[in-house]
């Protein structure tokens, strides 16, 4: 396994500066976490 394997990053961005690729991943229902699951930092 490769270091980049390893991080993940998490941001916040307004849409206008997303791709249409990003955009697409919005699409599809969300998937709610038990309320026990970690969220990230920016939860």
């Amino acid at each position: 396994m490769t270091l980049g394997m390893k991080i993940m990053f998490e941001i916040a961005a307004p849409k206008e500066y997303l791709t249409e690729k990003m955009l697409a991943g919005l699409e599809p229902e969300p998937i709610v976490l038990p309320a026990w699951a970690p969220m990230g930092s920016l939860a």
